[in-house]
């Protein structure tokens, strides 16, 4: 009679041996993380005046930094988007000539319009029309009759395909004496310089936020190490190494970067909102295209809140490596 083998008995209070998992090689970012973020008792106090203050500092220049960018983006998309409905339109002007009919001249410039080639639509403006245009200047009062005023037509010409715009205005001169063809170049140019004035204006100022933001988390690194001093000092005699009294500085201000930018970040995506709600409120109906291409621009996107979460990361990084390297040349000092 053949017997079952029986397990083997194992003694009470020791548990089974399994054997260990070999934990797969992390990537070097998580290595960084986890070096950066490793909770341990801290060396430097979580809460002081030192933290609360960098905290609030980093929170204002991550504001002011975001509506930096912010307002350069949004003069840069406005000033395309007008540009661009400018560089599709011409206005033709017939100024009244001695002996010469006005609505003969314009029928002689609408036929010739019809016949060139990248020319999509040519519209006469109507007296009531200009008369709008020219109240704010002239009065409601205004006669046309007493008034040498032109004739205006919209011209509006494919961008793809543009005609020779020189040629164009020769050829109205020969055929309307009176004629003269505006294609905008002038305010064209102007918008352009006022926009790239605004976006130079706006780096200048990103740059002296984060020279500035780099000075105050310095002065703030030096006054975490000296309120620490005694700490380092004994850490130094049994024999802690330098990267792990760096380590832990570095752990201590990325957090504190972190706070402030999500804070600073916050507010700033919150203002953006708000004045995109405010600008739909207030826009007239007499001027919705301009305040749509306003309101547009205003509205930053989901590319625009993406730049706001680099910005919090870029600024959490700059404090946390500017304290690391503040932290190093300072124990280089006192060794």
């Amino acid at each position: 009679m053949s017997r079952k083998p029986q397990k083997p008995v194992i003694p009470p209070g020791k548990p089974k041996s399994r054997p260990k998992a070999t934990p797969a090689p992390a990537g070097w970012l998580q290595r960084y993380f986890d070096r950066i973020t490793h909770k341990s008792t801290p060396i430097v106090p979580v809460e002081n005046v030192i933290g609360r203050a960098l905290v609030l500092v980093t929170a204002i220049m991550c504001f002011l930094a975001c509506l930096a960018l912010g307002t350069a983006w949004a003069v840069h998309r406005a000033s395309v988007a007008w540009t661009s409905e400018a560089a599709s339109e011409l206005t033709l002007q017939i100024k009244p000539v001695e002996g010469l009919n006005m609505t003969d001249e314009v029928t002689k410039a609408m036929r010739h319009l019809g016949n060139v080639n990248g020319v999509v639509r040519a519209e006469p403006i109507s007296n009531e029309e200009t008369r709008k245009l020219l109240e704010p200047w002239l009065g409601a009062e205004l006669n046309f009759e007493e008034l040498p005023v032109p004739q205006l037509i919209t011209v509006e010409i494919d961008r793809r395909n543009p005609p020779n715009l020189q040629v164009l205005a020769s050829d109205l001169i020969a055929i309307v004496p009176g004629a003269r063809l505006d294609d905008h170049r002038v305010w064209q140019n102007q918008v352009r310089s006022a926009a790239n004035w605004i976006k130079w204006t706006s780096f200048l100022v990103l740059i002296l936020m984060l020279g500035a933001t780099i000075a105050i988390i310095v002065f703030a690194t030096q006054g975490a190490m000296s309120s620490n001093r005694d700490v380092v000092n004994v850490l130094h005699l049994v024999g802690a190494r330098d990267k792990f009294i760096v380590r832990e500085f570095e752990r201590h201000f990325l957090v504190l970067g972190l706070k402030g930018g999500l804070a600073g970040g916050l507010l700033a995506a919150t203002a953006f909102i708000v004045a995109r709600y405010a600008l739909e409120q207030i826009a007239p109906r007499s001027l919705d295209g301009e305040f749509n291409n306003l309101i547009h621009a205003v509205s930053i996107g989901w590319s625009g809140f993406a730049a706001i979460a680099g910005i919090v990361a870029f600024l959490a990084i700059l404090t946390s490596r500017t304290s690391r390297y503040t932290v190093y040349r300072y124990l280089k000092s006192v060794e």
